[in-house]
């Protein structure tokens, strides 16, 4: 018996859930502790036909595979590294691609900070990837450097007796313009 893509992912995440202890629930507003770090890893796999539908044989793929580490600098700075590696086949007469992806750096700076809530932001610098000067695409789309302005504000809360977070975030990224020919200018 095959069990579907999407049971697969609910129950893990509810193990996920169940497993996820009893610490104080945070969000990305929230600063790490000086000293203390993180690292989450991600994976995604991509198979399309010509028809855009998923496919178990594919004539495109996709594969990326993400990481996003935080460590607390100080009480009032969180540094921010997201690195990702791509790994895309084309068909002919397509392109493909093997490397480094879309990736950041960033830091968060605490602005405001109570027991309950916290107030930060966050300026980070988005790599386009290894890719940015060849088209992946059919319609010959190119990805762009940018850079992301953040401002972040969360609250703790307990629902039915568990620890939880509301948090809310305004940005805007502001696209930097990387060709062929300026590259060696940078």
């Amino acid at each position: 018996m095959r069990i579907p893509c999407f049971l697969l992912a609910l129950i893990a995440a509810a193990v996920g859930l169940i497993g996820a202890g009893t610490e104080a629930a945070r969000g990305g507003a929230w600063l790490l502790p000086p000293g203390d770090g993180q690292v989450i890893a991600d994976t995604f796999f991509y198979a399309f036909n010509a028809q855009g539908h998923l496919i178990p044989v594919p004539s495109y793929k996709k594969f990326e595979l993400g990481t996003y580490m935080e460590y607390g600098l100080t009480s009032r700075l969180t540094l921010v590294a997201a690195p990702s590696y791509d790994s895309i086949r084309n068909p002919p007469p397509g392109q493909s691609y093997n490397g480094l992806g879309e990736s950041e750096i960033a830091a968060r700076v605490g602005l405001y900070r109570s027991d309950a809530s916290v107030v930060s932001f966050q300026a980070g610098l988005r790599s386009p990837g290894g890719s940015f000067a060849d088209s992946l695409g059919p319609f010959g789309v190119r990805r762009a450097a940018s850079l992301d302005l953040r401002g972040m504000a969360g609250h703790n809360v307990v629902v039915a007796g568990m620890e939880g977070f509301v948090e809310a975030q305004g940005a805007i990224a502001f696209t930097l313009a990387i060709s062929r020919a300026n590259i060696g200018s940078i």
